[in-house]
């Protein structure tokens, strides 16, 4: 990804879920460098908020299996 050719037209808060705030980046690139863009963002967005020692919330729910009398 060469950072030079990249200029973010977007960054927005989309939606503050139950365990997140997901956000919206939105880079302009060339057409041709779309997908190499999105993947190399993906992974950069990635290893900063780990280095930064922010962690991804995942949802969990628990489900507790009772045995009726008979």
């Amino acid at each position: 990804m060469n950072e030079e050719n990249i200029a973010t037209s977007g960054f927005t808060s989309e939606e503050l879920a139950d365990s997140s705030v997901n956000f919206n980046v939105r880079p302009w690139c060339a057409t041709g460098d779309y997908w190499g863009v999105f993947f190399d963002f993906q992974k950069a967005i990635k290893q900063r908020l780990d280095n930064e020692g922010v962690s991804i919330p995942f949802p969990q729910q628990d489900v507790y299996m009772h045995q009726a009398s008979q």
